[in-house]
């Protein structure tokens, strides 16, 4: 599990969905990526770490006082991941996943999805609990404090109210609320006094002071006071009043931070992010509104926020990406796939694009924009061209300005960059191209329309405007759904849907196969079928699809071990072998003079013509990529990816180096050759990029 940097150069991953799943500790960005825990830096945009842990979806990741991450899954897990050696102690087991977790100094609190509430203590042995409130507690948000040297919980209820809680003395308030508080946050005021702030359904911020005065001190501060309770403690009694009800947005209010008692900030699905401040002795007002109100799909609008200091803020968009903002102004964060990985492929522009079960195809690249830092080499995601209505499931380059897309649907779409593309990444293969402003997709639609000059924006898509897809920088995550490329052409070809997908690298053709086995061969200049659909028999889906190096043949292998060699000319069967069963995977190595197809029972290597080889028990082999005539990585249904050497005249492999393992089964491996880097793509919903050991 311990992480060589020197191989892995970045991770990408989106944020899980869950509110607790990511936090920020001094320049470190810690979240949860599938069943992966990323760590990234958010000055240098390097990734620090890389656990690709086997507990489950990550569903919280919180940093102690210490530095280390405690991690709870789907599982009921809970965990210490030691951030700079990637090693997990202390794992506790609950019955059911864990679905908040808060963290006060040595004290945390963590709810469960049936089974309530839990306190642990952090001490320098591990992890403790200390005490189960609640049983039948299903918590919607929690929080924490030691106040006066007195624990306070803060709770959540699915019935719409707020509970504060003294374990010590069983002392509890029931505050006002009508719809789910989805956040709950304490900030300390003075020695005397805290406040305690809820964001809900109901598009509302309540906050309430907590007090020791005797006597109420909230007539000081000029505001209406509409509710007040008394929570009992061993010494002084708290007394707690609600003095501000803030109104600002227009959709659910997700998520709520404190930089100070006079500072907060608040995120929501209505797209925005909101800084409110006060000064001493003033209401709460809204400072500065981030991000859009031109939400117009579900790929937009915020689940989290954090304040990291009163000018700087971090997001979480509900499509897994986050955004940041410093003296309001955008500055670069991370993204990536928040479901399975199924497809990659490099590009002659200097990019790679992925594919994912998440609906979307997005292309990365080192930032050109005039907000790019010099010397950064980096990838970053520059646009999402495909967002989609469907999995899709594989992607390949035609031309440099050519990309085709094989989705669960009958066609292959071949979308073209636009200019506002090429804008932020002027590539020279790009500049002199005649391409289309910009892309959206009509309602009830699936096709990316185009839009061909700024003066058809307004006309066809008002409100939105030209401005919002032409840009002087990288958009970030919340503003990728205005990052279409214009649909060039759709080819329809299969009588079902497709799974595979390759290109003749030498050649003029490019292929796809669907989910019963049959296949489809195109012309790649004509962008038209070159021959007739061809069905299979076994009804079997297509599992791998490979165009040899030298473009004379086509491999095609369906899940049940049959693997069918394909002239591409005239798309006939030359031969058909019967491997083993559940296969996989497939590949050729650079000189065409063989291939290897993987599976459960490992690979098969076979000579060109389909006369077998060798066996080698590599486990289940999901993934295969040759990175020279002999030498090939593997890619496992357990995440692990091992380089190969084959030797001919001994017909005999040798393994030569592992490489940074995924959590989840490899579903494609990439090589760029010329780089010496390898991409590899997981159902862990994540993306590596590696240097290659020759």
């Amino acid at each position: 599990m311990f992480l060589s940097l020197f191989y892995l150069m970045q991770a990408f991953g989106g944020c899980n969905a869950d509110p607790d799943a990511w936090d920020v500790y001094n320049d470190h960005l810690a979240y949860g990526s599938g069943p992966c825990v990323i760590i990234q830096n958010l000055s240098t945009y390097k990734t620090v770490a890389y656990a690709a842990l086997n507990y489950g979806i990550i569903t919280c990741v919180k940093y102690d006082s210490n530095g280390f991450l405690i991690v709870g899954t789907c599982h009921g897990n809970l965990m210490i991941l030691d951030p700079a050696t990637v090693q997990v102690s202390s794992v506790l087991t609950f019955n059911s996943s864990i679905t908040h977790l808060a963290i006060y100094e040595n004290d945390i609190l963590l709810s469960t999805a049936t089974h309530g509430l839990n306190h642990l203590i952090r001490t320098a042995d591990g992890l403790h609990l200390e005490k189960s409130f609640y049983s039948d507690l299903r918590c919607v948000a929690l929080n924490l404090i030691r106040f006066n040297n007195v624990l306070i919980f803060g709770l959540g209820h699915p019935d719409g109210t707020v509970q504060l809680f003294v374990p010590s003395t069983g002392s509890s308030v029931t505050l006002e609320g009508y719809a789910w508080s989805l956040s709950l946050k304490f900030c300390k005021v003075s020695d005397d006094s805290i406040l305690f702030a809820s964001g809900s359904q109901e598009r509302t911020i309540r906050l309430w002071r907590i007090s020791l005065e005797a006597a109420s001190e909230i007539s000081k501060l000029h505001v209406s006071v509409t509710s007040h309770a008394t929570l009992e403690t061993d010494s002084t009694p708290f007394h707690v009043e609600l003095f501000a009800n803030l109104e600002g947005h227009s959709d659910w209010v997700n998520c709520i931070s404190f930089s100070s008692s006079s500072t907060l900030c608040s995120a929501s699905f209505d797209g925005q992010v909101l800084i409110w401040s006060a000064q001493e002795g003033s209401d709460y007002d809204i400072s500065i509104r981030l991000g859009t109100t031109a939400v117009a799909d579900d790929q937009s609008g915020f689940i989290g926020c954090k304040l990291l200091a009163p000018n700087d803020v971090m997001a979480l968009s509900r499509n897994g990406g986050f955004s940041r903002w410093i003296d309001g102004k955008t500055v670069r964060c991370f993204a990536g796939h928040y479901d399975g990985v199924t497809g990659l492929t490099w590009t002659s522009i200097g990019c790679f694009l992925s594919v994912g079960l998440d609906n979307t195809a997005r292309i990365f690249g080192i930032d050109r924009s005039s907000t790019a830092i010099n010397g950064d080499t980096t990838y970053r995601e520059l646009a999402r061209p495909l967002i989609h209505g469907h999995a899709v499931f594989d992607c390949a380059q035609i031309a440099d300005d050519l990309y085709a897309f094989a989705a669960d649907e009958k066609n292959v779409r071949i979308l073209q960059p636009s200019q506002c593309f090429v804008h932020i990444y002027p590539h020279e293969k790009l500049v002199s191209k005649h391409l289309p402003f910009a892309s959206m997709v009509h309602p009830l639609s699936l096709d990316n329309a185009i839009i061909k000059d700024a003066e058809s924006v307004e006309a066809t898509f008002a409100p939105i405007t030209a401005s919002d897809f032409m840009k002087d920088r990288t958009p970030d995550a919340h503003e990728m759904w205005l990052t279409r490329w214009p649909e060039y052409k759709s080819i329809f070809g299969h009588e079902r849907e497709l799974r595979q997908m390759t290109v003749a690298e030498n050649g003029d053709w490019f292929a796809t196969g669907d989910d019963r086995g049959g296949y489809v061969v195109y012309d790649k200049n004509k962008l038209e079928k070159r021959a007739r659909y061809v069905r299979d028999d076994s009804r079997t889906i297509t599992t791998a699809i490979s165009a040899s190096p030298d473009s004379t043949m086509l491999l095609l292998v369906l899940e049940n071990g049959i693997v069918k060699l394909i002239d591409p000319v005239t798309a006939s069967i030359l031969k058909t072998i019967n491997a083993d069963k559940q296969a996989y995977s497939c590949g050729w190595s650079r000189n065409s003079q063989y291939f290897i197809i993987g599976g459960e029972n490992g690979i098969s290597i076979y000579e060109r013509e389909g006369e077998f080889a060798a066996h080698y028990d590599a486990g289940f082999v999901t993934a295969i990529e040759f990175i020279d005539e002999y030498t090939f990585i593997i890619g496992t249904n357990s995440g692990e990816l091992i380089q190969l050497v084959y030797t001919p005249a001994e017909r005999a492999f040798k393994e030569t180096h592992r490489y940074q393992r995924h959590a989840d089964r490899v579903t494609d491996i990439k090589a760029n050759r010329q780089t010496n880097q390898i991409l590899s793509g997981s159902n862990d919903h994540t993306i590596l990029l590696q240097n290659t050991v020759i």
